[in-house]
């Protein structure tokens, strides 16, 4: 199975809108990496979103994929995701990036002919309501991409590592764990919910305080046993004694 497109088979497909070994992504503040892949080298895929778990990219296939026919709706979006190699100072890794910072980094390619003369600065700013990205080229310099070279990863290997990680066997075996543990809370659920169903339906006849003092003293101290008023004080003995304090835990 093949989640991402070439440059040229993305921007081919139509519009989906927007939505928003492991893929490194932006983080809010500056973010500064050397790109060793240029454009027609990245991997153009959609992105949905488990509320419950991780990213995975979508299948194409609107009509199969667990993220297109989800019945969550947050699931459902997919936002585009560009993602190809890159340097960050310390690491070579895939990064992800959203279409927006793809769009700018590919008008500087237009302008300049490469994107891995020189390290770029992507900058995230980050609201309550939206999320911007600046990009910034820095002046070229050299750099040893033979170093990297080695540690490069096609982006497709951890597309397809995402996905089986939510949706292959071994998601399948965590969520069979998770399932005891649901299924027992929710039969705690249903067992409270029958209970106030029948006391809605049949509520406890009420006892008339004439009544209350009626009853023997023994009766009282069971009485109060099952109510949760506690134990009888020892020193009262009648039962207007004990009606009287059990008054005062109304």
């Amino acid at each position: 199975m093949r989640f991402g497109k070439s440059a040229e088979e993305a921007k081919a497909e139509p519009s989906r809108g927007d939505g928003g070994g492991f893929m490194k992504y932006c983080k809010p503040g500056d973010n500064t990496i050397r790109i060793l892949d240029e454009p027609s080298e990245w991997v153009y895929y959609w992105e949905h979103f488990n509320p419950g778990g991780y990213p995975f990219p979508c299948t194409n296939d609107r009509d199969t994929c667990p993220g297109c026919t989800s019945e969550v709706e947050k699931m459902r979006k997919a936002s585009r995701k560009i993602a190809f190699n890159a340097f960050d100072g310390q690491y070579t890794n895939v990064w992800k990036v959203a279409k927006t910072v793809a769009d700018k980094l590919e008008n500087r390619f237009n302008r300049i002919g490469t994107v891995t003369d020189r390290d770029y600065i992507i900058t995230m700013t980050k609201t309550t309501n939206s999320t911007d990205y600046d990009v910034e080229g820095q002046s070229p310099s050299e750099f040893d991409f033979e170093a990297c070279e080695p540690f490069k990863t096609d982006p497709e290997t951890l597309l397809a590592q995402a996905y089986e990680d939510a949706w292959g066997d071994d998601a399948k075996v965590r969520e069979a764990k998770a399932k005891p543990q649901e299924t027992e809370i929710r039969a705690k659920i249903e067992r409270a919910a029958a209970v106030q169903r029948q006391l809605n339906e049949n509520p406890p006849p009420v006892v008339k305080e004439s009544d209350l003092r009626a009853m023997e003293p023994w009766e009282l101290a069971e009485m109060c046993k099952a109510e949760g008023f506690g134990a009888i004080p020892k020193d009262l003995e009648t039962s207007d004694d004990i009606v009287d304090w059990m008054l005062t835990k109304v």
